[in-house]
């Protein structure tokens, strides 16, 4: 074990990165760490080429051409990236100093903590030993492009549902895994990218700030990490033009859907009633869509008056969700009227029950907060009472009472770039309505993007089931899951699964990712492409 830091002194890094262009994330946590008073960046030092042979011509001006593509792409999805830019050490005002064998022997500053590894070149063995709790790296490195490979490519080529990452902890007697999850893999490489190296760069400067807190670095995972999928190298030319042909399917795919046949992912709400175990879904009842809307997140409430689903309900001109009600029948439903409309999107109206009050947390990420609004008049009449939380990129939040606290599950992208289908987040408190949230001592619960997002709940007594929704390639709810809470106190968690709902069980259906219950009634959503009529 090393020996304890000074901890109010700051950390000193050196970070290590390839030569050529720096990749947005890598160019973002360098400006990030020289702004931390907690951190004290002493040197950079260029890296060289992993020793694996460079790509022939043909192959680079392929992949060269196929990035650039991307590049015009990934501007219309993401119009604030940031470009890449190549790392000029002229222009800089740290010492900068090459690792290639034709450089001098490597010199460090004195008391250096750590190295930060944001590329693929390969850790001299004397400079790792010589950083007093060795080095942070990244999996995938934060480089876009290199020679041993594109970050991402064979996601895409392949069209795996979930890309991985890491965050690891070398040592010169091993490496240690601090941080480790999947998110959905986008149908192209560079948008891929974005989403994976940003989720790396806050795991990173976590991590960073927690080490230069505690004066060391902490493992929480296994001495030994495994990749998910081995690395592909660089790519072939027949697996670029396998890629293109892909990239240009899907995108003609789209083209002709959205603008030609006026097709769209469509979301459908379905209920029935029995015992949730047991539905064939396929004869529950369907809510129809209003012309031109879709309906979603379905929640239902049983009381005197009636059954009632609240819904999100999504008008395609213009493109923004709201809240609306229904009272369901035997085999019918009557649309009651829109309860809740706000200037941003909203969908999962949660409801539940404090002081004989009934609350709704409607998904709001497009204002970053999370808000509760109380019933006036059932079911029309909603006004706002409590921000739960502000200033934070959350969705699908819900509330409930266990063993004398307050639970709050959501989906908090830490990230902020609204992705919030990976991370699972727990807090408890004493009351929804408090700002005081504590957050669970194994937060993130989950960063997998096939269970992390909340679907709905299910409470039967004491009894807690968590549903989950499932993310695809290049989809958004490709399926959903309901799991048992067995464990939950502040310092633990544990969900067992005790169902699954895939397309299978839907005939003609693409995809769900919703299921709610009160007492014998139970309703779902499901998705397929459907022409939006006007």
């Amino acid at each position: 074990m090393s020996e304890p830091r000074e901890t109010s002194a700051p950390l000193r890094l050196a970070l290590v990165i390839d030569p050529g262009p720096l990749s947005p994330a890598a160019q973002a946590l360098i400006d990030w760490c020289r702004a931390q008073p907690a951190l004290k960046v002493l040197q950079i030092f260029i890296g060289r080429p992993p020793d694996t042979p460079a790509p022939g011509r043909l192959r680079r001006l392929a992949v060269n051409l196929l990035l650039q593509v991307e590049s015009r792409l990934l501007r219309s999805f993401k119009p604030l990236a940031r470009p890449l830019r190549q790392f000029d050490p002229a222009h800089g005002d740290l010492p900068c100093q090459s690792l290639s064998p034709a450089s001098p022997d490597t010199t460090l500053p004195a008391s250096l903590d750590l190295l930060v590894h944001l590329g693929n070149s390969p850790l001299p063995p004397d400079l790792l030993q010589r950083a007093r709790l060795g080095a942070l790296r990244t999996w995938p490195a934060l480089a876009p492009v290199s020679a041993s490979g594109i970050p991402c490519f064979d996601d895409v080529l392949r069209q795996r549902e979930q890309t991985g990452f890491a965050l690891l902890h070398q040592r010169p007697d091993g490496e240690a895994r601090l941080v480790s999850g999947t998110l959905r893999t986008r149908f192209f490489t560079l948008l891929n990218q974005h989403f994976l190296f940003s989720k790396l760069r806050h795991y990173l400067q976590v991590q960073l700030l927690d080490i230069a807190a505690c004066g060391e670095v902490r493992p929480t995972g296994p001495r030994a990490f495994v990749p998910p999928a081995p690395a592909a190298g660089f790519p072939g030319l027949s697996a670029t033009l396998s890629y293109a042909a892909g990239l240009c399917r899907i995108l003609a795919s789209e083209l002709v859907n959205r603008k030609l046949r006026r097709r769209f992912n469509r979301w459908n709400v379905g209920f029935a009633r029995g015992d949730w175990r047991q539905l064939h879904l396929p004869q529950a009842h369907q809510i129809g869509n209003r012309p031109g809307h879709f309906i979603a997140d379905p929640f239902v409430i049983r009381d005197a008056s009636g059954d009632f689903c609240f819904v999100e309900d999504y008008d395609f001109d213009r493109q923004l969700g709201t809240i609306a009600a229904y009272r369901l029948h035997e085999r019918k439903a009557d649309f009651l009227g829109e309860v809740i409309v706000e200037p941003h999107h909203l969908s999962f109206p949660f409801l539940f029950r404090h002081q004989g009050k009934l609350l709704m947390c409607p998904e709001s990420s497009a204002a970053r907060r999370i808000t509760l609004y109380e019933s006036e008049a059932f079911p029309l009449r909603w006004r706002p009472v409590h921000t739960v939380m502000d200033k934070v990129c959350a969705a699908d939040s819900l509330f409930f009472e266990h063993d004398g606290r307050w639970w709050l599950f959501t989906n908090i992208d830490p990230s902020n770039e609204e992705d919030c289908n990976a991370e699972l987040m727990i807090f408890h408190a004493d009351s929804p309505l408090t700002d005081h949230w504590i957050p669970h001592a194994q937060n993130p619960i989950y960063i997998d993007s096939s269970k992390a997002r909340n679907g709905g709940l299910i409470v039967e007594g004491e009894q807690i089931y968590r549903v989950s929704q499932r993310q695809g390639f290049n989809a958004y709810g490709t399926g959903h899951a309901i799991h048992r809470i067995v464990t939950l106190t502040p310092d633990e968690y544990l969900e067992e699964t005790v169902l699954t709902r895939s397309p299978a069980d839907f005939p003609g259906v693409d995809g769900s990712h919703h299921c709610h219950v009160d007492g014998d009634l139970c309703v779902f959503d499901f998705r397929r492409a459907e022409a939006v009529d006007r």
